[in-house]
């Protein structure tokens, strides 16, 4: 399977997912919620495998970090807004944005790579360049916590949730699948080898397997690690039903489309929610 083949089976897998999740109103996808949601769970492995094979052949790196974080602000940015129009209409609510997780793991291998040349050159460059991780990861994270802090009493309800989504849309703090995606993403980058990035995954869905049957056990303490109770959800562990496809991977790129597949994570989410609302009214009626 080239890149095009897999990103399009994870937009047809997080499409069902979706559906089950923001249109669950809808009796027929409520019936089968459950089945929908294990189908979705291939989607975001499957997009980061492919994100991490875009990485390691692009000619332009620094360009596609940029490409992701813009992404991530005109993801978050429509929220806000449509959740500010026609939230009472159709119900939107947080969905998530996977961009901001994308845009780490691509920053993260840019930035070890270009320590790893200024490591072998003895460059002072290295320091920097650390520096330079640390404000990236811990600037937006103060930056937003500052911004809270702004007294906000003389405004409306609506305006005061819209100005908080807006800064929740255009700082990367809050991440969808969180830190273990984005070192799983960076690691999988610097083994190189399919095979190897196959292992990887397999190790990682395994542990998710292992903190699962552990929470049963009793070792509720899994639960309050960060993102302990997405990882050691058995619905999450279905994950692992995505290693086939990498597996497939015939290195070839296949089609070129790049804007349409960015576009439709936002677009479509917001569609569902507009369908939903169009066959069962709103959800506050």
């Amino acid at each position: 399977m080239s890149i095009f083949a897999l990103k399009l089976l994870a937009c047809i897998a997080m499409t069902i997912d979706h559906v089950a999740a923001i249109g669950w109103r809808i009796p027929l996808f409520n019936t089968y919620s459950t089945q929908m949601q294990l189908i979705g769970r291939i989607a975001a492995p499957l997009f980061l495998f492919c994100l991490v094979q875009g990485a390691t052949h692009t000619h332009n790196r620094r360009k596609m970090i940029g490409r992701l974080y813009l992404m991530g602000i005109c993801t978050g940015v429509m929220d806000a807004v449509v959740n500010f129009l026609w939230g009472r209409q159709i119900g939107v609510h947080g969905y998530g944005n996977i961009f901001f997780d994308f845009f780490y793991v691509v920053l993260f291998i840019e930035l070890l790579e270009q320590l790893r040349v200024a490591a072998k050159t003895r460059s002072r460059k290295a320091l920097f360049i650390l520096l330079a991780g640390a404000v990236l990861v811990a600037g937006p994270m103060l930056l937003h916590q500052a911004l809270e802090k702004l007294p906000m009493d003389s405004l409306s309800m609506n305006v005061r949730s819209l100005t908080c989504d807006l800064v929740d849309g255009c700082l990367p703090v809050y991440l969808d699948y969180g830190w273990p995606l984005v070192f799983m993403g960076v690691l999988m980058y610097f083994v190189r080898s399919k095979n190897k990035q196959c292992l990887i995954y397999l190790g990682f869905c395994s542990l998710c397997l292992v903190g699962h049957f552990a929470v049963r056990c009793g070792f509720r303490q899994l639960l309050y690690i960060p993102y302990g109770t997405i990882y050691t959800d058995f619905r999450q562990c279905m994950m692992i039903f995505a290693l086939p496809f990498m597996a497939l991977y015939n290195g070839q790129r296949g089609r070129v489309v790049k804007w349409p597949f960015y576009w439709y994570y936002p677009l479509h989410r917001h569609a569902i929610a507009a369908v939903t609302a169009l066959f069962m009214g709103s959800p506050y009626t």
